[in-house]
C-alpha cells in the first residue's frame, strides 16, 4: 500500500512515500538490499526500515520543484517527471524483491475484507477462542462476536481429564446458547495461529454438523484489528435450534486402541503421532502430567511448526512438517490439552489423509495413569520397548 505526504522549506519539497507490507518482514540480506535499491533509484536522502506487524519503510527525497509556487502535492507535482519514473521502477523492483511468505489457502479460509462485507449476513455466526478469555473483554473482540471459552465450551467439564470430548447434548446445548441453527454460516477465529479454534472445528465435524458452512478468518484476531474496529461489549445472541449427530466413531480413538494396535501389537498400518513441543515428547520438560516422555510408539510432528503469523504455511511447506507420517495410513494424534491434535487434524485432512483418530484425553489421559507406560528421548521406541 503506498500513500505520500509532501512539506517544504525555503523553496524546496521533500516528498514522502510510505511503503505499507501486510506481513512482518525481518531484517533479512534481502530487505537490505531493497533498502540499497530504493537509495540507488532515486537517490534517498533518508530511509527508515520499521518493525512490527504492518511494517512501514519511510522513503524521504528532497529536491527543487519546478512548480514550487502552484504545487500543492510534490510527490504527484509534473515537474518531477523523471522522479516519478524512477519511482515507478523502485515499485516494481520492490515486487520482484519483497517476495513474501506463501501461506496454505484451503476452502474454508476467509480474510478480514470477505468478513467485512458479510459480518451482517443474517445467518453468520462469528465466534472467538482466546487464549486468555477475559481478554475478550479487555483487549475487545470482532463486533458480533461471540465468546467461547475453550476449556468450559470445549472439553467435557465433570470428565477426567477434563478435555475430554464433551457429549453430543451437552455440545449441542453449547452451539445453541451460541446461536446457531442447521443452517448458520460460522466464522471461527482465535489469536493462537489456529490452534485453539481447530478444536471447535474438529468438534463440529465430530458431531456432524455441515462443515462447507464452517470457515476460518485467516490471520485470525491479529489481522482484523490491524484495520477493523473492536468491541469489548459482550454479544448475547438469540438461541439456536441446531441439532447435531451422534459422534462419528471413525473420527476418534480411546486408550485401549494405542495400546493395543501400538504398544502392543504394533499394527504397521497406525502411525501414533504425538503433536506437543518437542521437549515435552523427549521428557526434558513435564508439563501437564506427572510423567514425561511420550506413549511408546508415537513420532513427534509439532503441529504449531505449520503456522505462522496467524496462518498456515504453504502446502509445501507444511508437507516437510508431516514429512515423518506416512499419509496412507491410519493415523492416531494426541496432545496434552486437545487444541495441537486438532490442529494437525485439519492439517493432515488437508494434506490428503484419509484416517485420522484423535486420542480422547491424549496426553493428560495417559500421562497421568501410572500404570500405562510411558517413554523418554528421541526414539519412538526405548528401553524395554526397543527389544
Amino acid at each position: 500500500t503506498m500513500t505520500s505526504d509532501s512539506g517544504r522549506d525555503h523553496g524546496k519539497s521533500t516528498s514522502i512515500m510510505v511503503i505499507e507490507f501486510k506481513h512482518d518482514l525481518k531484517w533479512t540480506s534481502s530487505n537490505y538490499l531493497i533498502v540499497q535499491v530504493c537509495q540507488w533509484v532515486i537517490g534517498l536522502d533518508d530511509v527508515a526500515l520499521g518493525q512490527g506487524l504492518f511494517t512501514q519503510v519511510l522513503f524521504t527525497r528532497t529536491g527543487i520543484c519546478p512548480l514550487h509556487e502552484k504545487c500543492k502535492n510534490p510527490f504527484f507535482c509534473k515537474g518531477k517527471k523523471s522522479i516519478m519514473k524512477k519511482q515507478g521502477l523502485l515499485i516494481t523492483l520492490l515486487l520482484g524483491f519483497c517476495i513474501l511468505p506463501a501461506y496454505a489457502s484451503p476452502d474454508f479460509m476467509v480474510d478480514s475484507d470477505w468478513l467485512s462485507e458479510h459480518k451482517s449476513d443474517k445467518n453468520l455466526v462469528i465466534l472467538e477462542i482466546r487464549y486468555y478469555p477475559h481478554r475478550y473483554y479487555t483487549v475487545g473482540h470482532i463486533p458480533g462476536a461471540v465468546q467461547v471459552q475453550r476449556f468450559k465450551d470445549l472439553g467435557d467439564n465433570f470428565a477426567n481429564p477434563l478435555m475430554r470430548f464433551p457429549s453430543r447434548e451437552a455440545f449441542q446445548k453449547t452451539l445453541r446458547n451460541w446461536g446457531i441453527n442447521d443452517d448458520s454460516i460460522l466464522v471461527l477465529y482465535d489469536d493462537s495461529n489456529t490452534a485453539l479454534l481447530s478444536r471447535l472445528y474438529y468438534l463440529l465435524e465430530l458431531y456432524g454438523f455441515n462443515m462447507k458452512q464452517v470457515k476460518v478468518l485467516e490471520g485470525g484476531v491479529v489481522d482484523w484489528s490491524a484495520f477493523e474496529e473492536m468491541s469489548k461489549e459482550a454479544v448475547t445472541p438469540k438461541p439456536g435450534n441446531v441439532t447435531l449427530k451422534q459422534a462419528n466413531r471413525a473420527m476418534f480413538v480411546e486408550w485401549t486402541a494405542v495400546y493395543d494396535d501400538v504398544v502392543s501389537r504394533r499394527d504397521p498400518n497406525v502411525v501414533l503421532l504425538d503433536a506437543r513441543p518437542h521437549d515435552m515428547y523427549t521428557g526434558a520438560v513435564i508439563k501437564d502430567a506427572i510423567r514425561g516422555g511420550h506413549i511408546p510408539g508415537a513420532i513427534n510432528v509439532v503441529s504449531l511448526e505449520g503456522t505462522s503469523a496467524q496462518r498456515w504455511k504453504s502446502d509445501e511447506k507444511l508437507r516437510e512438517v508431516y514429512a515423518p507420517v506416512d499419509l496412507s495410513k491410519t493415523i492416531y494424534a494426541y496432545c496434552h490439552d486437545g487444541f495441537r491434535m486438532s490442529l494437525a487434524y485439519m492439517h493432515l485432512k488437508h494434506l490428503g489423509a484419509k484416517d485420522v483418530r484423535l486420542y480422547n484425553g491424549g496426553w493428560s489421559h495417559w500421562g497421568n495413569r501410572l500404570t500405562l507406560p510411558t517413554v523418554e528421548g528421541e526414539k519412538p521406541y526405548a528401553g524395554d520397548y526397543e527389544l
